[in-house]
C-alpha cells in the first residue's frame, strides 16, 4: 500500500476544520469520513508491517544469541585460562580461603568459598583442586559468621581432600548459634587432633566442656600454634582451666586473648591457666604480670611476647625476668620493662595509658635499656607521654633506634597535639640545624585511626621533606597508615605524593592494609587460616 498523502492545502476547509475548534457543514462530512477511512487502512497497513518486522527482529535477537554463545564457546577453547599451567591455578586457588574480612551477611554456602568454589567450575579446575592437598588442609568453621559445613559429612570430605597434610583450622564459637551443631563439628574436628599444626579457637563455655570430656583422646602432637579467644568475661563462667592443651609439648606459639580486652584487662577477667612448653618462642596473654613472670621463667626461648597487664598499680615483685632469646616485645604496661632483662631486645612497642605518668614512662624504658644493655632498633608508642620532652628524651637516650612509629587513636585531641608537638620537634629548621632530634632515625611511621580528629599531616609533610633533605639525617623511609579516621586534605596530600615522585620510600596505607601494618608494628602473630 502507499503512503497516505498527509498534506492539507492551508487555504482549504479542512485546514481550517483542522485548526480551529468549528463544526463541519452537513456536505462537509463525507469527505472527512473518507479521510478517516483512508488513515485507518494506513495504519492497518502500517501494524502489519510492523508486527512483520518485529517478528524478524525476534528471530535475529535470537539467532544473535545463539551465534553469541557459539562465538563465546570458541574463544573459550582459545583462552589463556585453558593453557595456564596447573601450579598457577593452584597458587590463584590458595587466596581462596575464607578469611574473616571482609565481613559476611547472612548464611553462608559452605561450598561457595575456599577450595570448594574452583572444585565446581570445570572438570579441570576440580582436578587441579582435588589432586592438591594443601588447597583443603585450612579448614574455617564460622559461627559468628554463620559460614560453617552443613554436616560432618561435608567437613569430612574436606578433610580427606586434605589427604595426610597437617590441619590449619579456626573454630569460631558463637554462644547464640546452634550449640549441638557447635559441638558436633568441634567433635568431629577432635578426631583429627593428631594432625592439628595451628588452631584458632574462639570458645564458650559449652566447648570447653566437650574439650574436658574428651581431653584424654587429644593426640595434638603436631600442633605448634594454639590461640584461644573467648567473647567476653561472661564467655569464661565455670571455666577452670584449658586442659585439653596441658600436655602438647609440641607448642611454639601460644595465644590466650579475650575479646574486648584490647588494652589492660579489668577486674572482672579471670586468666585460664594453660600448660606450657619450655620451648615456647611466640608468648601472648593478658594475666597480673605475677603470672607472667611465673610463666615466663619457664620459657626462657620466647622470641616475641605480647604481654598484656592487669593490676598495673600492684608492686611489681623485685625479682627479673630474664629472657635471652627475646627479640620483639609489645606490652600495656611501660612499667614492667622495670623487671625485663633481654640482652638481644630489637623492638619494642608499649601502649601509654592516660593515667601514666612521664617520670614512669621514662624510667622503665630507661631500666629495660641499662638492665639489658640491648641494641633497641624499632621503637612504637601506641599513644604518646604528656610532654614531647619526655618523647624526645627516650629518642635521644637510644642512639641505636633507627625505625619509629607512632600509633594515634584516642578519640580527641589530646593525642592530635601531642603528634603535632613531636612532628614539630622532629623537623629540621635552619636555626637548629645542629640540635637535631633524633637524626639516626631511618624510618618514621604513624598511624592514624578510630576517628581522631585529623591530625596535622603538612606538618608531617614538612618534617619529613626537612628530614630527607638534611645531610645530618639518615631518614629513607616513612609509612603513613589511616584507618576509620580522616584522609589527608589534598594539598597535604600532594606533598606527601611529591616526596614518592622525588624517588623517596614513602607508603600511603589506608583501612585494611593500615590495620595489618599496625598489627605488625605491635608485632601480633600471624595465623594462615586467619587475619586480626
Amino acid at each position: 500500500m502507499n503512503p497516505l498523502n498527509l498534506s492539507v492545502d492551508p487555504r482549504s476547509r479542512q485546514y481550517t476544520l483542522m485548526h480551529s475548534n468549528d463544526p463541519p457543514e452537513d456536505f462537509e462530512r463525507p469527505s472527512i469520513r473518507a479521510a478517516i477511512s483512508h488513515a485507518d487502512e494506513r495504519i492497518a497497513s502500517l501494524d502489519e508491517e510492523i508486527s512483520a518486522l518485529q517478528r524478524k527482529l525476534k528471530e535475529l535477537e535470537e539467532e544473535r544469541v545463539l551465534v553469541a554463545d557459539y562465538q563465546t564457546k570458541n574463544k573459550a577453547i582459545l583462552s589463556p585460562l585453558r593453557r595456564m599451567p596447573a601450579e598457577v591455578l593452584t597458587e590463584i586457588f590458595s587466596h581462596l580461603r575464607p578469611y574473616r574480612e571482609p565481613v559476611f551477611e547472612g548464611r553462608q554456602s559452605y561450598l561457595a568459598h575456599g577450595p570448594w568454589l574452583p572444585s565446581h567450575v570445570s572438570r579441570r579446575w576440580r582436578a587441579i583442586s582435588l589432586s592438591t592437598p594443601s588447597l583443603w588442609s585450612h579448614i574455617v568453621i564460622d559461627y559468628a559468621r554463620q559460614y560453617y559445613p552443613a554436616s560432618p559429612l561435608q567437613l569430612e570430605a574436606h578433610i580427606q581432600r586434605a589427604k595426610s597434610l597437617s590441619l590449619k583450622i579456626l573454630f569460631y564459637g558463637a554462644e547464640d548459634a546452634d550449640s549441638d551443631s557447635q559441638m558436633q563439628m568441634l567433635d568431629h574436628l577432635l578426631e583429627y587432633s593428631s594432625r592439628w599444626e595451628d588452631l584458632l579457637v574462639v570458645f564458650s563455655p559449652q566447648l570447653v566442656s566437650l574439650l574436658d570430656t574428651r581431653s584424654a583422646q587429644i593426640k595434638a602432637s603436631s600442633l605448634k600454634k594454639l590461640r584461644v579467644e573467648w567473647h567476653g568475661f561472661d564467655s569464661q563462667e565455670g571455666v577452670i582451666s584449658l586442659d585439653a592443651f596441658s600436655s602438647i609439648a609440641s607448642l611454639t606459639h601460644v595465644v590466650l586473648q579475650t575479646h574486648g580486652v584490647t588494652q589492660n584487662p579489668g577486674p572482672e577477667h579471670r586468666f585460664i591457666p594453660i600448660s606450657f612448653p619450655t620451648h615456647l618462642t611466640h608468648y601472648e596473654v593478658n594475666c597480673p604480670w605475677h603470672m607472667h613472670a611465673d610463666i615466663l621463667k619457664l620459657t626462657p626461648f620466647v622470641v616475641k611476647a605480647r604481654i598484656f597487664v592487669e593490676s598495673v598499680d600492684d608492686p611489681l615483685p623485685e625479682s627479673m625476668v630474664a629472657l635471652e632469646q627475646l627479640g620483639w616485645l609489645f606490652t600495656t604496661s611501660p612499667k614492667i620493662l622495670q623487671r625485663i632483662h633481654a640482652p638481644r631486645l630489637n623492638g619494642l612497642a608499649f601502649y601509654v595509658a592516660e593515667d601514666l605518668t612521664d617520670a614512669s614512662v621514662l624510667a622503665s624504658v630507661g631500666a629495660l635499656i641499662q638492665h639489658s644493655a640491648c641494641v633497641l632498633t624499632q621503637l612504637c608508642f601506641n599513644g604518646l607521654p604528656k610532654e614531647v620532652s619526655t618523647t624526645t628524651q627516650i629518642l635521644q637516650n637510644l642512639p641505636s633506634l633507627a625505625d619509629l612509629r607512632i600509633i594515634c587513636d584516642l578519640p580527641n585531641t589530646i593525642a592530635v597535639e601531642r603528634l603535632g608537638a613531636l612532628i614539630f620537634s622532629l623537623t629540621i629548621f635552619e636555626a637548629n640545624g645542629l640540635n637535631t632530634a633524633a637524626p639516626q632515625l631511618r624510618t618514621f611511621s604513624v598511624a592514624h585511626v578510630k576517628h581522631t580528629p585529623t591530625i596535622p599531616y603538612q606538618k608531617y609533610a614538612d618534617m619529613l621533606n626537612s628530614r630527607l633533605e638534611a645531610a645530618d639525617c639518615e631518614l629513607t623511609a616513612a609509612t603513613l597508615a589511616i584507618s576509620n579516621a580522616p584522609y589527608p586534605d589534598s594539598a597535604s596530600l600532594s606533598t606527601l605524593t611529591a616526596i614518592r615522585r622525588q624517588g623517596h620510600n614513602f607508603t600511603f596505607l589506608k583501612e585494611w592494609d593500615a590495620h595489618k601494618e599496625m598489627s605488625f608494628w605491635e608485632y601480633k602473630s600471624t595465623w594462615p587460616v586467619y587475619l586480626d
